[in-house]
């Protein structure tokens, strides 16, 4: 089982514990996964295709996943208000 793997059976599919409520968003996806040895101490970045065993049994059994949202920034499509223009117009009412 992958590092990527074990995240889609424990959070998204809740196989691996039923009872386990972490809520994530369909469009976040993983951005980059890492282990350490203690829950202090410096984790290390891995790639999330690696195998889960090999892993946790030589760097550590603490996986920090750091997941970004997919979907995209939709931009403001309300005119703005240009504030020179407010006071010219202003300007030609008096």
């Amino acid at each position: 089982m992958t590092i990527k793997e074990f995240f889609v059976k424990f959070v998204l599919t809740k196989e691996l514990f039923p009872k386990c409520i972490i809520n994530i968003a369909a469009s976040e996806v993983i951005e980059r996964v890492k282990l350490s040895e203690t829950p202090v101490s410096t984790a290390t970045q891995i790639s999330f295709e690696c195998g889960i065993i090999e892993l946790t049994s030589s760097i550590g059994v603490h996986i920090y996943y750091q997941l970004k949202n997919d979907t995209k920034m939709i931009p403001d499509l309300v005119p703005q208000r240009n504030s020179f223009m407010i006071m010219m117009q202003n300007a030609h009412r008096i």
